[in-house]
């Protein structure tokens, strides 16, 4: 891993997720890559359309306030490599397109857990860069700081995971030493059956160089499940592949977006295929 894409539009939490990415990239030798974007408002009157204030205006002041940021982050990491940019446009798009420009490792966005406090960062543009699952993706909740990833907890199903749709994750733990929680939130004690066990022994395989343990606790409510856990055990970060898991389909709609965010005060990994 190599360069970090973070998204900001000056709010509390994309500030906070800003430190976090500084501080990270401080620890791990990487690059920090600041993006902001933004739409234009068209008013009409008189049936004449314009807009006001300039698009020139407002991205000159973007970079005014990135400048500035930069300043502040080069005064306590006179050493870190970070760099900046600004784009009209849907925040999401231009998130992502910014992303493969820069060839992004990862991406950290803020989150307040508490809905719609920021458009940017929260609801539609978190929603949608996770549906997109492009970039390795962490949201990282208010007030949260960077303290290492020690413990990892991966929410599984048992769905079919192949080493290619593994690999990110793979090399996220090993780039950070972390130790893996494989976690299987049930709704009721039951036995495994056959084709799960056996999709248990290929993770297990492919994890052979990474600690790792299983956990199959039951709860009703999987994202206050999750939670909890992730609260008992001390985790640094939760990781899911979203568009694999049976259960996340369900969570990542837009009506479930808010609730595992609400509910979880670490990191939240989604991991690309």
């Amino acid at each position: 891993m190599r360069t970090i894409l973070v998204g900001t539009d000056n709010s509390d939490v994309s500030h906070n997720a800003l430190q976090f990415a500084v501080d990270l990239a401080a620890d791990k030798s990487m690059e920090v890559h600041l993006f902001t974007s933004y739409e234009m408002v068209i008013s009409s009157a008189y049936d004449v359309a314009f807009t006001s204030p300039t698009s020139i205006d407002i991205e000159n002041g973007i970079k005014q306030h990135h400048q500035r940021l930069i300043e502040d982050i080069k005064a306590k990491h006179p050493t870190l490599h970070i760099n900046s940019s600004v784009s009209m446009g849907n925040a999401s798009d231009m998130l992502l397109e910014c992303g493969k420009q820069i060839k992004a490792d990862l991406i950290i966005l803020g989150n307040s857990g508490r809905g719609a406090v920021s458009k940017f960062l929260l609801g539609s543009t978190v929603a949608s860069v996770i549906h997109e699952n492009i970039f390795p993706t962490l949201i990282i909740p208010q007030g949260a700081s960077y303290k290492g990833f020690g413990k990892t907890v991966f929410a599984f199903d048992h769905a079919f995971y192949t080493e290619q749709k593994m690999k990110p994750l793979i090399e996220f733990l090993h780039f950070f030493k972390s130790r893996l929680l494989i976690v299987n939130v049930m709704k009721e004690l039951k036995k495994l059956k056959t084709e799960d066990a056996i999709s248990g022994l290929s993770l297990e395989g492919m994890l052979y160089d990474i600690e790792h343990t299983f956990h199959y606790p039951s709860d009703s409510s999987t994202t206050k499940k999750l939670s909890d856990f992730t609260f008992e055990f001390e985790a640094d970060c939760l990781a899911m592949i979203p568009h694999h898991h049976s259960i996340l389909n369900r969570l990542f709609g837009m009506n479930h977006t808010d609730e595992i965010l609400h509910n979880l005060n670490i990191p939240l990994l989604t991991i690309p295929e």
